[in-house]
C-alpha cells in the first residue's frame, strides 16, 4: 500500500490541478444573446477561438460580441510587437477591456495577432543549505539548475541537480548523501501542440550502489494545455535505459517510457510543478524505475522565490541489500530569469 501512495498521491495532484483549473471557465456573448462557455484559446483580429464541451472549437468574430469575460489570463500579441497577458472583462465596438500587471485598459481587437513563443532564454537556479551543531552535528546542502530555451517551433531544456550530507560521528565528517543528476531534452513541434523529442539522462548515487544510470531515447509528446496559470504535456516513447552499480551487478534493458509535467500557478504568488517519469522494461516485467519530482514554489520578488521539493525515485529491482524507494524533501531558494 505505501508504494502505491508513493505514486498515486503525486500524480493526484497533477490532476487535482487540471481539474482546479477546468472547473473555471470563459464565456462568450453574442449579440443574438447566445452565450458560449469554455476555455479561450486565442482572441485575434480573425476572431475568438473558445473551445465548449458542447461544440467543439468554435470560432465568433469580433463583430458578433455583445460580452466576454475570460476566468484567467490569456496571452497577447499585437501586430505592432506588444506582449502582455491579461484576463479580459468586456467587449464594446471592437475594443476589449483587459486587466493586466499594469492595470486596466482597452485593445483594439483588429490590431491583435497571434501569440507565438519568442526566441528566448527561460531558467531557474535554487540552492539550499541546513547546519546542525551541537548533540548533532551535521551539514547538507542542494543545488539544482534548469535552462530552457522556447521557438515557435522547438523547445530545448537541460537540467541539473546535486545533492551532498554529512555527518559528524566520533569527531570525523562521514559522508552521508552524494547524488548528481543531469538530463538534456530537445522538442520539436510539427504541429502546434504536438512534437518528437530525444533523451539523454544521467545520474550517480553513492548510497544507492549507483555508478551511473544512463538513459537515452525519443518518442511523441503532446501539449494537452499550456496558457499563464496551467500547462501540461504528456510524452510516450522508447528509452535505452544502463544501470552500472558502484558494487552490485550491471542491468540495461529496452524500456518504454510515459512521462508528464504539469505546472500550476495558484495565484500571483504560489505555483505548483511536478514531473512524472515512468520507465517499464519491455523484456523483464520486474524491471521497472520511475521518478516523481514534485515542488511548490511561493515568490519573495519579482525573480527570487521560496521552493519545498519532494523528490520520489523508485527501482523496482535495486541493488541488493538497497531500498526499492528513495525519498528527499528539500527546501531551497531560488532565482527565475
Amino acid at each position: 500500500m505505501s508504494t502505491f501512495r508513493s505514486f498515486v498521491l503525486p500524480v493526484l495532484l497533477a490532476l487535482s490541478a487540471a481539474g482546479g483549473l477546468a472547473r473555471a471557465q470563459d464565456s462568450v456573448t453574442l449579440v443574438n444573446g447566445d452565450r458560449l462557455s469554455g476555455k479561450i484559446a486565442s482572441i485575434t483580429a480573425g476572431g475568438v477561438v473558445i473551445d465548449t464541451p458542447a461544440a467543439g472549437t468554435v470560432t465568433v468574430k469580433v463583430d458578433q460580441l455583445a460580452g466576454i469575460t475570460t476566468a484567467g489570463p490569456l496571452r497577447f500579441a499585437t501586430a505592432s510587437g506588444d506582449r502582455f497577458e491579461a484576463t479580459v472583462t468586456g467587449v464594446k465596438d471592437g475594443q476589449l477591456t483587459v486587466s493586466g500587471a499594469s492595470g486596466s485598459r482597452t485593445v483594439t481587437a483588429a490590431d491583435l495577432v497571434e501569440w507565438k513563443p519568442e526566441e528566448s532564454w527561460t531558467g531557474s537556479i535554487t540552492a539550499g543549505l541546513a547546519l546542525t551543531s551541537g548533540n548533532t552535528d551535521r551539514r547538507n546542502a542542494n543545488a539544482a539548475a534548469e535552462v530552457i530555451r522556447r521557438t515557435e517551433d522547438t523547445r530545448l531544456t537541460v537540467r541539473g541537480t546535486w545533492d551532498y550530507g554529512e555527518d559528524k560521528a566520533t569527531g570525523a565528517w562521514v559522508l552521508t548523501q552524494r547524488r548528481v543528476f543531469g538530463s538534456g531534452k530537445y522538442d520539436w513541434f510539427f504541429s502546434k501542440k504536438t512534437y518528437l523529442y530525444g533523451q539523454v539522462t544521467g545520474e550517480y548515487d553513492k548510497f544507492a550502489d549507483l555508478d551511473l544510470r544512463l538513459t537515452a531515447g525519443g518518442g511523441l509528446g503532446y501539449q494537452l494545455y499550456e496558457d499563464a496559470d496551467f500547462a501540461l504535456q504528456c510524452e510516450a516513447g522508447l528509452t535505452y535505459f544502463d544501470e552500472n552499480r558502484i558494487t552490485g551487478v550491471d542491468d540495461e534493458y529496452l524500456a518504454a517510457r510515459a512521462a508528464y509535467r504539469a505546472r500550476w500557478t495558484i495565484n500571483d504568488k504560489v505555483t505548483l510543478l511536478q514531473d512524472g517519469e515512468f520507465y517499464p522494461s519491455v523484456e523483464d516485467v520486474a524491471d521497472f524505475y520511475a521518478r516523481v519530482d514534485t515542488r511548490v514554489r511561493a515568490s519573495l520578488t519579482s525573480a527570487m522565490f521560496a521552493q519545498l521539493q519532494w523528490i520520489l525515485d523508485y527501482d523496482n529491482t535495486p541493488a541488493t541489500g538497497f531500498d526499492r524507494q528513495d525519498h528527499r524533501i528539500l527546501a531551497s531558494v531560488g532565482w527565475s530569469f
